[in-house]
């Protein structure tokens, strides 16, 4: 192979092992891998008789039938499985901070948090396949309205810039470590607020408007409530709305990137001057 590939390829290739790394953890406790893939249809048919018993009573919620409702939730429970495994991710970085794992990255030409944005990317790559299969045979069996193959393809776009919107955000809330020590009252806080105000728990369109423009202002919303919005798009095309959702994304994850950056390189220099 072509010296001048090969070199091109390094920076990435030498984060493939996290991500190798990744799908071994998943895979290696086969009960908790089993659990993983028996609980979703357990969830789905729970939401469907919840949603079905609410409906019997009322005709639409905020001008929302049934189907609407239906497909909404499925929705929430496809991304809150996406980006499941990034919500650990302020506790491996106060982990590794604390215990010191931190050295061998210091020691060697890789990025922490690059290596463990790929080790966590492992887990997508495999909840997307499981988390795909189960939400097709739901639209299928249910017989709810299906999305349009351009909404699908933008609807991806958009997830994986919730992803990375989600995964700073934890990123940020361990970096905190370097500080504060504890940050599991900051994470508590965090999470709390993230489900409300990312549309998660209710759709943004029904909050009280003084919660539902907090929420326009905070990049909790890019996670849920954006893909969301894509997703169960039903207008004609609209390039200024995919490029108005796709730029406030990537304004997130810009901002929530630089200031990852930032705040790491200054806990380091905090970190090495008490020795590590």
């Amino acid at each position: 192979m072509n010296h001048t590939v090969v070199n091109a390829l390094h920076p990435i290739g030498k984060y493939l092992g996290f991500v190798r790394q990744g799908w071994i953890e998943r895979t290696t406790f086969r009960l908790n891998f089993a659990a993983w893939l028996v609980f979703p249809p357990l969830h789905i048919f729970v939401l469907y008789l919840v949603w079905r018993a609410i409906f019997a009573y009322i005709s639409s919620l905020g001008g929302l039938g049934f189907d609407q409702v239906l497909f909404y939730y499925l929705g929430v429970y496809f991304i809150a499985r996406i980006i499941h495994p990034v919500l650990t991710v302020n506790y491996i970085v106060w982990e590794d901070i604390n215990r010191g794992r931190i050295d061998v990255f210091l020691s060697r030409p890789v990025s922490y948090l690059l290596a463990l944005f790929s080790t966590r990317s492992s887990y997508v790559f495999q909840e997307l396949v499981v988390s795909t299969l189960y939400f097709t045979g739901c639209v299928l069996i249910i017989q709810i309205p299906r999305p349009g193959a351009l909404n699908i393809i933008f609807f991806l776009v958009a997830l994986a810039n919730g992803f990375l919107v989600a995964f700073l955000i934890q990123f940020l809330i361990g970096t905190m470590t370097f500080w504060t020590g504890k940050i599991f009252g900051l994470r508590d806080i965090v999470v709390t607020v993230s489900m409300l105000l990312s549309g998660q728990l209710v759709p943004v369109m029904l909050l009280p408007e003084p919660i539902g423009l907090l929420s326009k202002v905070m990049p909790f919303q890019s996670v849920f409530a954006v893909p969301l919005s894509v997703l169960l798009w039903r207008g004609p095309f609209d390039l200024a709305f995919f490029v108005g959702t796709y730029l406030i994304q990537g304004l997130w994850i810009v901002s929530l990137a630089t200031i990852s950056r930032i705040l790491w390189l200054r806990g380091l220099r905090r970190y090495m001057s008490f020795g590590g």
